[in-house]
């Protein structure tokens, strides 16, 4: 392992209302040099600016030439947030949490009984 390189993302595990209080503290010190994004109720991601899955998808659009009005994408947690709130069109799992349902398009079904696979056979196939 290198552990000469600075870390591309710290993962904090606890109950959501410790995460709660950690993400009380921790904003007002880190302020834009580093993004607190739940990955899960219990699961706070501290990582460097610019480092998100919108980010990433919006590098992966401009390497293919694919603009994002022409993309659609899906989440349920709110690191997806950035991804959702880039692509053309976006969906929410039912199961997603519900700032994630207010910044979509629309809501499909669960996770768990393959709500974006009948989304896509529904509305693509």
């Amino acid at each position: 392992m290198n552990f000469h390189q600075e870390p591309n993302k710290l993962i904090a595990i606890d109950t959501v209302e410790n995460i709660d209080t950690i993400i009380d503290i921790l904003t007002p010190i880190v302020g834009d040099t580093a993004t607190l994004v739940r990955s899960q109720q219990d699961f706070l991601e501290i990582i460097a600016p610019h480092v998100s899955k919108g980010d990433a998808l919006y590098q992966l659009a401009q390497q293919y030439g694919i603009g994002l009005d022409h993309i659609i994408s899906f989440g349920n947690a709110e690191n997806d947030i950035s991804m959702l709130s880039k692509t053309g069109y976006s969906v929410a799992v039912e199961n997603a949490v519900d700032h994630v349902k207010s910044v979509t398009h629309e809501v499909c079904g669960h996770h768990n009984k393959d709500g974006v696979a009948h989304w896509i056979e529904e509305h693509l196939l």
